[in-house]
């Protein structure tokens, strides 16, 4: 122990903290759920200050299963899936399922809250330690080998305190970003329901939904050109070549460019013409997740020249017909998205569209006029969602700066005193 009471501890040791394992009750007994206890899967871990809600199962269910109730305070951490390595704090009494560890700290020894944010700051040793196949997985062993700072009670409950004002202002930026999501996929609906006139516009009933009566509705094909991409792979035997960047499905998301990664392809020199990307065209991926189908947005030509892969389409509206900004959130649009799904070649988890399909998409054109009005809603939006991606991004890094404050100087203080070195 060091001068200011700080000492080092493992989580594995019972004079510290307990940690146990959830499990999942018997899913063919109907008793097993909608009863009283909560249970807490791994996928709602997500650094929860206090976690007061969650699926419930019964009493009687916990018979014969391995699932257990946790107290008030428990730490739980996730072991595997998409949200491995992230926490939460119960404020309830409640179960778990078999991929959460819950920590609950021995009297006196830790304050729950200061022990989050402790494994907040170890989460990438602790991702970087998982083992197993398809899904690697934080073992409990690994978690009880973990070494965490233990200063006196008081000081823990000080310093999260501090912490936390950090963390709560993170998670009220995230409940505005998921109010302003909601918000925009609301408006998109109204909008390519009733364009900008309000819900007294008299509409048409289509396959796709309800639309504005005087709007045209046009096949894809008529009103855009469509660009298919380069295959990767092929023999280019005996031809003069050139290495261009080009975008791959990664590249592409749902309303955004992910750009920070652009790899390049070699393809006939002669092909660059064919295959060359033009600012303003719209991205569209050919498959994905059923939610994903055709994802996308504007091509911006900030890598010149450029290609796209042969699973990403690129559509080139005619400026006269329609705005490559209107088209690309009618794609994103409920509207869109339920021609996509409802033409997709579909196998057990994903969905594709071809060149055909795309081409015969019924294409929404109001005046032009009103279109701009439409992308100039939308793109509020866009920017309030951006804005706030960035105060949670800073808000993320200021936490990240005040653990590192708090956390790797006292860390190797503790590491030099153990080692009998000179502080």
């Amino acid at each position: 122990m060091t001068k200011s009471g700080w000492k080092r501890a493992r989580l594995g040791d019972e004079s510290i903290a307990l940690t146990a394992s959830g499990g999942t009750p018997d899913r063919s007994n109907p008793e097993n759920f909608g009863g009283g206890i909560p249970w807490v899967k791994s996928g709602e871990l997500d650094d929860n200050l206090i976690l007061t809600t969650a699926e419930t199962l019964t009493r009687s269910g916990l018979a014969g299963s391995s699932a257990k109730v946790f107290p008030p305070g428990t730490l739980l951490l996730a072991m595997y899936g998409a949200t491995a390595g992230k926490t939460g704090i119960l404020g309830i009494e409640a179960s778990t399922n078999q991929a959460v560890c819950s920590i609950f700290p021995q009297k006196g020894s830790f304050d729950s809250q200061f022990l989050q944010f402790q494994l907040i700051y170890l989460r990438p040793t602790l991702l970087s330690a998982r083992s197993g196949g398809a899904q690697p997985n934080i073992s409990q062993r690994v978690i009880s080998t973990v070494e965490v700072a233990l200063p006196p009670i008081r000081e823990q409950q000080a310093i999260a305190k501090a912490l936390l004002t950090v963390q709560k202002a993170k998670a009220v930026r995230q409940r505005e970003l998921i109010l302003e999501r909601e918000r925009k996929a609301a408006l998109m609906k109204h909008l390519f329901t009733f364009g900008t006139l309000g819900a007294n516009r008299h509409t048409k009933d289509s396959k796709y939904g309800k639309v504005p009566c005087d709007w045209k509705v046009l096949p894809l094909d008529e009103c855009a050109f469509m660009q298919t991409g380069v295959a990767k792979g092929r023999k280019l035997l005996n031809s003069e070549t050139v290495s261009v960047p080009y975008l791959r499905v990664a590249n592409v998301q749902d309303g955004y460019l992910n750009l920070s990664e652009v790899k390049s392809i070699t393809i006939r020199k002669s092909e660059l013409s064919r295959f060359q990307l033009q600012q303003g065209d719209v991205l569209l991926t050919e498959g994905g997740d059923f939610d994903k189908l055709g994802r996308g947005f504007i091509w911006n030509g900030k890598v010149t020249p450029c290609v796209h892969q042969n699973h990403i389409f690129a559509v080139r509206p005619r400026a006269d017909f329609l705005t490559p900004e209107f088209f690309a959130f009618q794609v994103q649009s409920p509207y869109g998205k339920s021609y996509f799904l409802s033409v997709a070649h579909r196998t057990t988890n994903l969905a594709s569209i071809n060149k055909t399909k795309l081409g015969r998409f019924p294409t929404l054109i109001a005046p032009l006029a009103e279109q701009a009005s439409v992308v100039r809603f939308l793109k509020a939006c866009d920017a309030k969602i951006a804005a706030l991606e960035r105060e949670i991004k800073l808000s993320e890094e200021l936490l990240r700066a005040t653990l590192e404050e708090f956390m790797s100087d006292r860390l190797a203080v503790i590491q030099r005193t153990e080692d009998g070195k000179p502080l």
